[in-house]
């Protein structure tokens, strides 16, 4: 699989010139927050770790494996209703606990559409995957072993539904695996964009930030952040 990944910084906030913030999934740096739903015994540690981006707002967040019997599916998800049929991207950032499977998934559309990302090697591991494959994935370097993961999908499924992120052991799928108890992850500045691609990291808390509309028109005055 090439290499996704390409050198630079990330824009930490959406305040760039020509270009609108948004963040339709709240608490974005606070994914132990209850909003967030746990599932597959996974364990979320607030506030562990620096952020990406220096000034960059709250502590990332650790995402730590149960310890289990049997192998599971182990993830985090925030529900929401979204427009049928609108493009979608959601993003995240995350960086690898010194492990040398640490591999982590995101999925849209109710779990239907899904990527697995390696946080080793900064490379998309597995081939788009559900029944229905994202439109695209990228892994981009924000720096400091941090990785911008993102894929976009087209919404096909009616109603709320779920955007998650979670583990894997292997690029090749291996995402159903018995626990240990290992801390797998740092995350952070999760963010969902009714658009093609992620665009530059708009922090939230208790409300979203813009629409469900895709961005096409610039708006002026903006000043970079």
């Amino acid at each position: 699989m090439p290499r996704v990944a390409v050198s630079g910084r990330v824009p930490m906030a959406g305040r760039v010139v020509g270009m609108q913030s948004q963040n339709l999934l709240v608490r974005s740096e606070q994914l132990a927050d209850s909003v967030w739903v746990e599932y597959g015994g996974a364990i979320v540690l607030a506030d562990e770790a620096p952020p990406p981006f220096v000034g960059g707002g709250g502590l990332a967040d650790t995402f730590q494996d149960p310890v289990e019997g049997s192998p599971n599916f182990h993830g985090l998800y925030q529900l929401r209703t979204n427009v049928l049929g609108q493009i979608y991207t959601l993003s995240a950032y995350l960086k690898t606990i010194l492990l040398a499977n640490s591999c982590a998934l995101l999925l849209g559309n109710a779990q239907t559409s899904f990527s697995t990302f390696d946080l080793v090697t900064g490379t998309v591991a597995m081939a788009a995957g559900g029944s229905n494959p994202p439109l695209s994935r990228s892994i981009v370097s924000a720096g400091g072993g941090w990785w911008r993961c993102s894929i976009t999908v087209a919404q096909v499924i009616p109603g709320p539904v779920d955007w998650d992120i979670a583990s894997a052991v292997s690029g090749g799928g291996g995402y159903i695996y018995q626990g240990a108890g290992a801390r797998r992850f740092y995350m952070w500045g999760a963010q969902l964009n009714s658009s093609g691609a992620a665009l530059p990291y708009q922090p939230t808390t208790g409300a979203p930030v813009g629409s469900d509309v895709e961005l096409r028109a610039p708006v002026s005055g903006r000043v970079p952040a």
